[in-house]
């Protein structure tokens, strides 16, 4: 299954990065190397969820920032 992760990086002060970096590899590893965006402005992870959708992505992991559960479910 293609996986995306989405990843803001600047979402809780910095908390969001670090709980990435705490968990990247064993994520690599469950996922089969996942393709990993960082988003770099408000809004960002909503227009990726939509075109990961297009894509044919299967899963989204989403760390932080302005997206939800809901918002994702709603483009497939």
């Amino acid at each position: 299954m293609k996986t995306l992760c989405i990843i803001n990086p600047v979402a809780g002060k910095g908390r969001t990065l670090k709980v990435w970096k705490a968990v990247e590899n064993r994520i690599r590893d469950i996922y089969n190397s996942p393709n990993v965006v960082y988003t770099r402005y408000a809004g960002e992870a909503t227009d990726i969820a939509a075109q990961a959708a297009q894509q044919g992505y299967g899963l989204a992991l989403v760390f932080g920032g302005e997206i939800r559960y809901n918002k994702f479910r709603k483009f497939e």
